[in-house]
């Protein structure tokens, strides 16, 4: 149960984070992920594009003041080979297709009129294998091919790109992402070739403000991110320079290069690239495959229908809001507002869950194993066992009950973010997790027998003031315990005890259900307890907060040489 309402809790985090996760496992899972695989486009750019140049043979204009003809008939080919649609309330459709038409209406053309006077008669929808759209308009005695689409995928269509080669790099070096159109009149069919390049267009989508700090906090959380994306190469270079990522040529790869490389091939570069140009929804799979076989953790974010086999085949999909139904379904988390920085929330939150569950089970397991050794010992020395089993169910399912929920509400640590992802095949119980339950469960026993003893000492009968003692003793115990879990890396003197006001209320009602425990006459005669004085509760207080230092001091000693493991390693890491 803990550890559903730790996923549950953890989910909603999420959620107020802008990260919807669909599957309650995957909430977790995210804490692992080493590598997020994105699309530049709506993730690390707004995903608010616009026509910033139109050029043609002639003219490279801003759509700005009076428009040339030849531009006016680059911008009424694209308001018809276009799928978005006119609204009252403006464009709608895929980003693209509305950043176009409301180029065209930039350019004051009547959109409506001019559909309305060119019907679309024939189309070849876009792939993202063809990168190319083509519609025929009008009627058979007066047609219009037209085609829209990547420059290289249009320009196989034309007679004459009429020097526009040159043009294309220029534009996608400055960030532009670029698209040609071309046309045929008096076309036949809707495949016809020898088509006439009209001009080029430029769209402007600026990057995000965050996207550059976003993927430098998850560089430092052991996240690499990789971009993949079908745009032209020098427009991901732009981009990757205002983002932070590599420009290095030796660690980017294009679709074409990567159709070259066999899988096995593939498996031993992808440790170093860091950019994926001109890819394919099938380049995005072996990629995310790859990647996988190297041991990495990947999360792969997509919109379209074509990314629903990559999503399936990462550890984590990753959906954005304006994604397709098909995608959504396909994937393990969406992102409600499509930015990087969403991921990096869900990646801390999932660091988050692992911790909690961790101090959860470390919390339930030493105090059960301190419960198993006062009483094997008892029975081994030969002496009265100094609590009941209902005084054991007692502790363990009410007084406990309360600081258990509320382990499950604690709020992440500070450094969480700057440590390695940890293995996906990592166990919660790992070695120093079974080393410090197994000490934790030495040293509570140990002051619990050494006052035991001195209790019992000169009198072979176990009272019930003394088994009172014992019972509120261990109680107590396992309730100023729940702070020690709060953390394993730092000291819970160094912690803030307002972060998490849930464990103060938790471990007072524990508290309080013990003293009930101690005084009502009703629990008085379940349990066989007595009331104590004002000593006993001095005596079983100081014995507690002993044995919390005692605590504190064993999690040091760990916390120590799990540094010094960290320094040797990097100290013997060979040098590249």
């Amino acid at each position: 149960m803990a550890l559903t309402v730790i996923l549950a809790v953890g989910m909603q985090r999420m959620l107020r984070r802008k990260a919807l996760v669909r599957k309650l496992v995957a909430a977790e899972t995210l804490g692992s992920v080493t590598v997020v695989c994105t699309d530049k486009t709506g993730t690390l750019t707004e995903g608010r594009m616009h026509v910033a140049r139109v050029v043609t043979a002639t003219h490279d204009v801003a759509l700005e003041g009076r428009i040339p003809d030849d531009v006016y008939d680059v911008c009424a080919a694209l308001a018809l080979n276009n799928d978005a649609s006119m609204e009252r309330t403006g464009a709608v459709g895929h980003p693209t297709e509305v950043a176009l038409l409301e180029g065209a209406q930039k350019a004051r053309m009547d959109v409506r009129a001019l559909r309305r006077k060119y019907p679309r008669r024939a189309e070849v929808p876009f792939r993202s294998s063809s990168k190319y759209m083509a519609t025929l308009h009008g009627d058979r005695g007066s047609s219009r091919l037209i085609v829209k689409g990547a420059p290289e995928a249009v320009f196989a269509f034309c007679q004459d790109t009429k020097g526009l080669e040159r043009k294309v790099i220029e534009m996608a070096s400055s960030g532009l992402r670029v698209l040609a159109v071309a046309v045929k009149d008096n076309a036949t069919d809707v495949h016809d070739r020898k088509l006439t390049c009209l001009g080029l267009v430029g769209l402007s989508d600026p990057v995000r403000a965050q996207a550059e700090t976003t993927i430098v906090r998850l560089a430092d959380a052991g996240v690499r991110v990789v971009m993949i994306t079908g745009d032209h190469p020098e427009t991901v270079q732009y981009v990757a320079r205002q983002v932070g990522l590599s420009t290095d040529p030796k660690r980017m790869l294009t679709g074409r290069e990567l159709e070259r490389l066999s899988d096995e091939e593939l498996r031993t570069q992808v440790a170093r690239i860091d950019i994926y140009a001109r890819v394919e929804p099938a380049h995005k799979v072996r990629i995310v495959n790859a990647l996988r076989s190297t041991g990495a953790v990947v999360a792969m974010v997509g919109d379209g229908v074509n990314d629903a086999a990559a999503l399936k085949a990462a550890d984590i999909g990753v959906a954005v809001a304006v994604a397709t139904d098909v995608t959504k379904e396909t994937s393990e988390m969406v992102l409600l507002d499509n930015n990087l920085s969403s991921i990096a929330a869900a990646v801390h939150e999932g660091r988050i869950i692992f911790d909690n569950i961790r101090k959860v089970v470390v919390y339930l397991m030493a105090d059960s194993f301190s419960e198993i050794v006062l009483v094997a010992g008892s029975l081994f020395m030969g002496i009265p066992i100094p609590i009941t089993a209902a005084q054991i169910l007692w502790i363990n399912i009410v007084s406990d009950g309360f600081p258990l929920a509320a382990l499950t509400m604690e709020p992440g640590e500070a450094g969480v973010m700057h440590e390695m992802p940890r293995r996906r095949d990592e166990p919660v119980m790992s070695r120093e997790m079974q080393v410090l339950i197994f000490l934790i469960g030495i040293v509570t026993d140990v002051g619990l027998f050494v006052l035991y003893l001195f209790l019992l000492s000169g009198s072979d009968q176990l009272t019930a003031h003394l088994q009172t003692i014992m019972f509120t003793a261990l109680a107590m115990d396992s309730l100023l315990f729940a702070f020690a879990v709060r953390s394993f890396r730092v000291s819970i003197f160094r912690l803030n005890p307002l972060r998490n006001r849930w464990l103060l209320l938790g471990v007072g009602a524990g508290v309080l259900i013990q003293i009930a425990a101690v005084y009502v006459p009703a629990l008085q005669t379940l349990f066989g307890t007595v009331a104590l004085n004002l000593f006993d509760w001095v005596l079983i207080g100081a014995l507690a907060v002993v044995k919390l230092v005692g605590i504190e001091l064993m999690k040091d000693v760990l916390s120590y040489q799990r540094r010094r493991r960290a320094q040797e390693k990097t100290s013997y890491a060979p040098s590249h």
